[in-house]
């Protein structure tokens, strides 16, 4: 909860927040500060807020328990004054006390969101009250010993410095009682502005934060507080001081970390940085104990696939420790299979296993058949029950070592090649049951093969026995049998009549039987009709496509492409009638189909593809 809590307000930011370009505040209403503004929001409503002094200001918010406001504040250039507040359904009112940063007589943007509670994408409308108050609060001046500061619940503490020397410094900020989720905002002043420098979490690095300072700079620590079982804004008393850290002069990539093209980001799994200091030592750094992700970040500079995921081999990152010391480097980005082997290790075909009750559970495995065939996930629990009697939301996947996922056939499970590299993912949400969870992945036995004629791949001899094997036409499975040694002649020349072919089978693969309460997860076969698509619509680079409503289909796939034949194509996925395409080339003939889909057994089930149609973007 400590770091999703961060994510929401970072996912907040991200998707209703960004100002691209200067906003136009002509005809905007205008909110005064002291005075509570009230209203209802039609989805988002901007305000101007022109305040009457510089320093720190508090702000109430209020919404109606359906919706999740937010409210978030920007400069005439566009740039967001700290962070967003927001409320949500658990609370409907919040008080966050220095939560922005404003100048005398500067034009303010006050942005208000209504959303989704959990979709934070779907607009709403919602009631809104809005408070901005000057605050009383004066920053508390740091020193190297630990003195009292105040926290505020839900709000800011506000700590300040200026070093008389530029190097590496450790911040320290901890609650008097009681356990605290909080992070450290560095801002340094320039003028009457405060620029924000970077971000730590000291959930993890027991409440100290290191940062990099220049001298005569005067700094200022914002440290969030939460904690939604107290009352928003409230008071608690919290220690804090700064001291001075080993002096970093530059870093050096130690190892090469692994990362996986599962993500659009870099994940750091391994490897090390080599921490250079001012009096000559060092020090090696690992990236998953000994440094916290807040501490550095990094940046994908290499190729990235159609799905925006990392391309696979050797690729470029830029690491930024502290926010100031920079590497680039070329790192390895496995495959699914070969980071979920470096993460979870193997899983064996028919290897068993065991998830304890009550959890939730997400696991990637690297599997590699010794067999062609079908292959399905298999699991058991003491009562026989099913997976939906066991688990609220699950679902399982095969990704070959290309990093495409495997398609399921409906009665028959994974089509796997031996010998090959895949990636098992499984995913089982809360469950709803006190019983252990046993599974594995193996063969279908219930899969009947339909096998060519033999054919002699070595022949027999009179000292060696031969060999012959058929291959299952649908499956791929290989079963081999040995054919005897051809007998020497005797006497007159005549031969011992050998015995038929086949007195040695050896069978590939051996299908295991399963055990009573064992069962196989195998969807219904999909009767889902061919998608109708009714028409397709130019715009300024995008195009609107529309198609009928097909019964029980869960969603709809778009597939879009400059090429007749798809060889090079995009995909969408969508639960309505019409899809919106943008950021498509001008000049350009498009290629679009649709199919429906429905999710049977925790897997997707697909119908057939529409007709195909073309649409030419002129604009």
């Amino acid at each position: 909860m400590k770091k999703i809590t961060r994510l929401i307000m970072i996912a907040t930011v991200f998707l209703f927040g960004l100002i691209s370009s200067k906003t136009t505040l002509a005809a905007v209403e205008s909110i005064t500060e002291g005075t509570e503004w009230s209203g209802t929001v039609e989805g988002s409503k901007e305000l101007t807020l022109i305040p009457a002094d510089t320093g720190f200001y508090n702000v109430k918010l209020m919404d109606s328990a359906e919706t999740c406001a937010i409210v978030s504040c920007f400069t005439e250039e566009g740039n967001q004054v700290m962070d967003d507040i927001y409320t949500n359904t658990e609370s409907t009112v919040i008080n966050a006390v220095n939560s922005l940063y404003l100048m005398k007589g500067k034009t303010y943007t006050i942005k208000i969101v209504c959303a989704d509670a959990i979709d934070y994408e779907q607009l709403m409308q919602g009631d809104v009250s809005l408070l901005i108050t000057k605050s009383s609060c004066s920053a508390f001046p740091l020193t190297e010993y630990k003195k009292e500061t105040t926290a505020f619940t839900n709000g800011y503490s506000i700590c300040t410095y200026t070093p008389t020397e530029s190097r590496t410094y450790s911040f320290y900020f901890e609650l008097k009682a009681g356990e605290s989720i909080h992070y450290v905002d560095l801002y340094s002043k320039e003028g009457d502005c405060l620029i924000k420098q970077g971000t730590r979490d000291t959930s993890n690095t027991n409440n100290y934060a290191l940062f990099h300072l220049n001298a005569d700079t005067e700094y200022y620590f914002i440290v969030s507080y939460f904690d939604f079982t107290a009352e928003s804004g409230s008071e608690a008393a919290a220690f804090s001081s700064i001291q001075k850290s080993d002096c970093i002069t530059s870093i050096e990539l130690n190892e090469a970390p692994i990362s996986s093209t599962s993500f659009t980001y870099i994940p750091l799994v391994t490897g090390s940085l080599k921490i250079n200091f001012e009096n000559g030592e060092s020090r090696i750094l690992d990236f998953r104990s000994d440094i916290d992700y807040s501490e550095i970040e990094t940046e994908y500079l290499g190729e990235r696939d159609d799905t925006y995921h990392l391309r696979a081999g050797k690729q470029k990152v830029k690491f930024t420790y502290l926010d100031v010391f920079e590497i680039t480097s070329e790192v390895d980005v496995l495959t699914k299979a070969q980071y979920a082997g470096e993460m979870y290790g193997s899983l064996a075909a028919g290897q068993k296993e065991v998830i304890p009750p009550n959890n939730w559970y997400h696991a990637e495995y690297k599997f590699t058949p010794t067999e062609n065939g079908y292959y399905t996930l298999w699991y058991s629990t003491q009562d026989n029950l099913t997976l939906n009697e066991l688990y609220s939301d699950w679902e399982y996947t095969v990704y070959d070592s290309q990093d495409n996922e495997v398609e399921w056939l409906s009665g028959k499970g994974f089509k796997l090649k031996a010998n090959e590299n895949y990636c098992f993912a499984l995913y089982l949400g809360d469950n709803l049951t006190q019983y252990t969870f046993t599974y594995w992945l193996d063969l279908n036995t219930d899969h009947v093969h339909t096998y060519s004629p033999w054919t002699i791949i070595k022949p027999a001899t009179t000292t060696e026995s031969g060999k012959e094997e058929r291959t299952c036409t649908d499956c791929g499975s290989v079963q081999t049998r040995t054919i005897d040694r051809i007998p020497a002649p005797i006497g007159n020349g005549n031969t011992i009549q050998n015995t038929p072919n086949g007195s040695n089978v050896t069978n590939t693969p051996v299908n295991p039987q399963p055990n009573t309460g064992i069962q196989a997860s195998s969807p219904s076969k999909s009767n889902l009709t061919k998608v109708i698509l009714k028409s397709l619509k130019a715009g300024r680079r995008k195009m609107v496509v529309k198609w009928k409503k097909t019964a029980t289909a869960k969603g709809y796939q778009v597939q879009y492409s400059t090429n007749r034949k798809f060889k090079s194509k995009k995909t969408k996925t969508t639960g309505k009638t019409s899809l919106t395409i943008k950021n498509l080339k001008k000049k350009k003939t498009y290629y679009v189909r649709v199919r429906a889909y429905k999710t049977v057994n925790g897997k997707k089930s697909y119908g057939k593809w529409s007709s195909i149609k073309k649409i030419k973007i002129k604009k």
